[in-house]
């Protein structure tokens, strides 16, 4: 009876299905279904697709998970070590300077992303299965970040917020994510902190499980979602990722990215943005102490209301806002102005005696501005840094797109035309071509 009972043990443990398993019952499945094995390749890769999909976002959840537990983003591990190596799928990370620094790990090279860093998904670190470091195609899936939100938290946000973390470091413009067609580009977002890519099926660019890279692709937008030169202390990447283009068949590669501000919404991590004191204008706050979400400052002095004691009130709220509780002393009229609204500037409308560099740009331009309202609700625009992304035209058979000050890169050329043409935005919205397109 007894050998009965580790039989059954024993068969119990090896009818579970790992998730890889799954997967290939998914597809057997799928070509019993759709007939021959030459009709079917494109289900394949499209259930394939969807299982490296999904696996994007079991690690997106299990990066919000570390980011509450940690109050950090993890560095990457290391993209050369194959799998089963002991150090497999752990993050790389210099213990003296906390930077994300070391072997099988890369920094950009591109001036205008030199915070970027690149490498494995750190399973052991996420507490994930090897596996999810893979995509369905048997590929890494490469792990990018802005290693400023890997930094650690900041208790004291008032004496270091010059010390970038995840609450602290500047989160707008970081990374571009881009969709393309024949005809133009758009920009779907600016301010992406982590991105993971997939080489799709064809695997361009990818590394392989053993830690080797595949070929990479001779399309540019794929060029764009890895890196080059790697081993020759030459390694070359950018910012700028592309996510779909709808009008070629060979781009396949899978790009999941997330902001900041996802990161906050998703997983309810406002606990880690702090409110800045200085943004507070109101002469009678003398305390402007940096606080964290949830907090509350009071005005010095009291209002004067005879007995009572009520004092304006501010609380820290999301993403770094400060809310008025008690906005005014009671019978005092609150002025508003109306700041922003031209040159760039999106309006918007402050109460009197505030102050920030909050204001936000329109569409196709990049920065902030600085504002100000008054106490007699006259305001004012102290800095305009809104500035215009560069505007390449559709002439000389170069396809037209809009570009963010301070990068540079290739467009495509019309079907009358062959190659690519090097374009270049300076960093105060200056556009220039540097190689045209050829007849």
């Amino acid at each position: 009876m007894r050998k009965l009972v580790m039989m059954d043990k024993i068969n119990n443990k090896n009818t579970a299905f790992t998730l890889i398993e799954l997967s290939v019952v998914i597809l057997i499945i799928a070509l019993l279904m759709f007939g021959t094995f030459s009709s079917s390749s494109g289900i394949v890769n499209n259930v394939k697709d969807n299982i490296t999909k999904d696996r994007m976002s079991v690690i997106y959840n299990a990066l919000g998970n570390f980011l509450l537990q940690k109050k950090r983003l993890p560095c990457p591990a290391s993209i050369l070590l194959p799998k089963g190596d002991v150090d497999y799928g752990k993050e790389v990370r210099n213990s003296s300077t906390l930077e994300c620094n070391g072997a099988g790990i890369y920094s950009s090279n591109s001036l205008s992303s030199l915070n970027l860093v690149f490498g494995m998904v750190p399973t052991y670190d996420l507490n994930l299965p090897a596996d999810f470091a893979e995509d369905a195609f048997g590929n890494k899936i490469s792990y990018f970040i802005d290693q400023r939100f890997t930094y650690n938290y900041i208790s004291s946000p008032d004496s270091n917020l010059n010390i970038p973390s995840f609450g602290t470091a500047n989160y707008k413009d970081i990374i571009l994510v881009k969709s393309r067609n024949q005809q133009n580009e758009i920009l779907v977002n600016s301010d992406a902190i982590t991105v993971l890519v997939s080489g799709g099926a064809n695997g361009f660019g990818s590394f392989k499980n053993n830690g080797i890279q595949n070929t990479r692709s001779s399309l540019a937008e794929e060029l764009e979602n890895d890196v080059s030169n790697l081993g020759l202390n030459l390694e070359s990447f950018n910012k700028i990722f592309y996510n779909s283009f709808d009008d070629e068949e060979a781009f396949d590669d899978i790009v999941f990215f997330k902001t900041r501000n996802d990161f906050v919404d998703n997983f309810k991590a406002m606990f880690l943005i702090p409110c800045k004191g200085n943004d507070i204008i109101d002469a009678d706050f003398n305390n402007k102490t940096s606080v964290y979400y949830g907090q509350k400052l009071e005005a010095s002095n009291s209002c004067p209301l005879g007995t009572e004691s009520i004092k304006k009130t501010v609380r820290c709220d999301a993403f770094g806002r400060w809310i008025k509780l008690i906005p005014d002393c009671p019978g005092v009229n609150l002025l508003k102005c109306s700041v922003g609204g031209t040159a760039g500037m999106k309006q918007k409308f402050v109460y009197a005696n505030t102050f920030n560099s909050d204001g936000e740009c329109e569409v196709y331009y990049s920065g902030n501005y600085v504002w100000s309202c008054d106490a007699s609700g006259n305001g004012n625009v102290s800095a305009n840094n809104c500035v215009s992304y560069c505007d390449f035209a559709s002439t000389d058979g170069m396809i037209g797109r809009k570009e963010l000050p301070g990068t540079t890169g290739t467009g495509d050329c019309d079907s009358s035309h062959s190659g690519y043409y090097d374009w270049e935005c300076s960093s105060s919205g200056v556009g220039s071509i540097i190689n045209n397109c050829a007849l």
